[in-house]
């Protein structure tokens, strides 16, 4: 019997056909990449213990289901209500949580770790088609951003199924080259439960197939409907819709910003940029969103996304020259979702952006790759290449430190002392019966374990009715003053503006402060970037009589 250890060449059979093919050099590059990503991301985990805020919402509903309660948000009496947008958020850490409750926050963050490898592995796969012609230097800048970039690794390893959505994107890609109708579907199906938004995704992927392989359209459609129908049906049957109540109540709590401003004026060209500028490109660049109000750039004030987002358009333009069909999914990717989150969007969170982003990164090296073989001589490009490789991806690891330590500050000086202990207080001080309102949802809803009356009620079927038959009352102060909960938790800023509002009154004389949530007030300030957290006051109201 043959007992000899597995030897990397016989490992390397699993990789695909393309990195299979590269020098063993390049190949083992490639996998020390996808790697060192895996490594980083359980480095983040155990260094920072970083929990975002919206995980807790879904995660929520895991542990509930798990506990005999539905697979719901925490309303008790109500029928179950659809609280979370994609369906892989919460039946991940469903699948550890049936097992014993509160395994599956963890469990989320472990696939996020894992699952990393295969996605820098798909994208080198992707990047190394043979007709696309790309130096193995440029290949590597792709694979790098998705294993470096701090936003690549933050919201995964936070809980949230961003790294999940990131490998449904490639993974479709990467079928769609290979033409297989079965797994094409089976991709198709996969972006859908990653997130409903990447229906658009799925709908460029099958315009590439009617372009590229038109006998396999119809084979893959059919298998991405059969193999996604059972959610709708469970969805339909079970909360009525298959539309999550997510989507849903920030229709009604955001309004469009195209709704207040005059078309082609200069404050509506002013939004365009700022949308297109400091959130949609800047991850191209080394940024920071970890206090969750946007992208915040570094000390080259955003240089490098610049001339990323330049070279981008430059390369676009490049690649029409030597046109391949695949070019059609990046190119129509990044036009419908730019114009998606520009105009449609009312307000990005920067987790939208991250598997767009990956996309972005993609169109990046395919541009510069066309603008090297139409512009420098053939023997230069791989020089050319390596030092491209380098100049980009160095600010990423460098400001790495940095932005592991903010994530571990924003966690122990903040949330923890914040938002955490608050919930935690009302745990221990809430008696049957009592709710409470307030903005954030996650860390008050988990920890309080309270029925909670969140704006614009992402959970919460009162603040969801109250939405819909009061369409010209629909703002957090009109939402609380109409259903007056036993708690309110206020930010200190927005304690002030209700204050000021005379049908807020009842604040004065029905309700008490309670207890008043800071931030750890010795290292706060040391935090990076913290005068942009808007977390780190909370006051608890109780409501003084009936």
């Amino acid at each position: 019997m043959n007992t000899a250890i597995p030897t990397f060449a016989s490992r390397a059979s699993l990789l695909p056909v393309e990195l299979r093919q590269l020098p063993h050099l390049q190949r083992r590059i490639i996998l020390c990449i996808a790697c060192v990503g895996c490594a980083l991301r359980l480095l983040f985990w155990f260094y920072t213990d970083r929990v975002w805020e919206d995980a807790l919402i879904t995660v929520l509903h895991s542990e509930n289901f798990a506990g005999g309660l539905g697979l719901t948000h925490h309303h008790p009496g109500y029928a179950p209500l659809h609280g979370f947008t994609s369906p892989l958020s919460v039946l991940i850490p469903l699948a550890a949580d049936i097992f014993h409750i509160g395994w599956g926050l963890p469990f989320q963050k472990l696939v996020s770790a894992l699952i990393s490898v295969p996605t820098v592995l798909l994208a080198g796969a992707i990047a190394l088609n043979p007709a696309f012609r790309l130096n193995f230097w440029l290949v590597s800048i792709f694979c790098s951003y998705l294993a470096f970039e701090h936003h690549q690794i933050l919201w995964g390893m936070a809980g949230m199924e961003t790294q999940v959505a990131v490998f449904a994107m490639m993974f479709a890609m990467y079928c769609a080259l290979k033409g297989d109708a079965k797994l094409i579907g089976l991709s198709m199906a996969f972006l859908i439960y990653a997130r409903p938004d990447f229906a658009i995704f799925a709908a460029v992927v099958a315009l590439y197939i009617a372009m590229a392989r038109r006998e396999a359209l119809y084979p893959s459609l059919g298998i991405a409907l059969a193999l996604y129908t059972p959610w709708i049906v469970f969805t339909l049957t079970y909360y009525g819709s298959p539309v999550p109540n997510t989507i849903l109540a920030k229709s009604m709590g955001y309004s469009l910003w195209t709704r207040h401003t005059a078309l082609l004026s200069e404050p509506f060209w002013a939004n365009v940029w700022a949308r297109v500028h400091d959130y949609i490109y800047l991850p191209l660049g080394p940024s920071f969103s970890g206090h969750g109000t946007g992208f915040l750039k570094f000390l080259d004030d955003g240089l490098v996304s610049r001339l990323c987002t330049v070279i981008l358009l430059v390369g676009c333009a490049a690649m029409l020259r030597s046109f391949q069909k695949f070019y059609a999914i990046p190119l129509l990717a990044c036009l419908a979702y730019s114009t998606y989150y520009v105009f449609f969007v009312p307000a990005i969170a920067g987790w939208y952006l991250v598997p767009f982003s990956a996309i972005n990164c993609l169109l990046l090296v395919l541009g510069l790759g066309a603008v090297f073989e139409y512009l420098i001589v053939t023997a230069r490009i791989p020089a050319l290449s390596r030092l491209a490789c380098i100049l980009y991806v160095t600010p990423f690891l460098m400001v790495l430190p940095t932005t592991f330590a903010a994530e571990r500050d924003i966690q122990r000086y903040i949330e923890t002392p914040v938002r955490r202990a608050l919930g935690t207080y009302l745990f221990e001080h809430k008696k049957p019966g009592d709710t409470v309102g307030c903005e954030p949802l996650g860390y008050i809803g988990y920890y309080s374990r309270m029925p909670v009356y969140d704006y614009p009620g992402l959970a919460s079927p009162e603040v969801s009715a109250f939405m819909r038959k009061n369409p010209d009352k629909r703002t957090m102060d009109r939402m609380l003053e109409a259903l007056q909960p036993s708690w309110i938790v206020l930010r200190e800023h927005e304690l002030r503006y209700m204050n000021t509002l005379q049908h807020m009154s009842f604040l004065q004389t029905g309700y008490t402060i309670e207890k008043t949530f800071r931030s750890d007030p010795v290292h706060t300030g040391e935090v990076f970037r913290a005068a942009s957290n808007i977390d780190l006051t909370f006051v608890l109201l109780k409501k003084s009589r009936p």
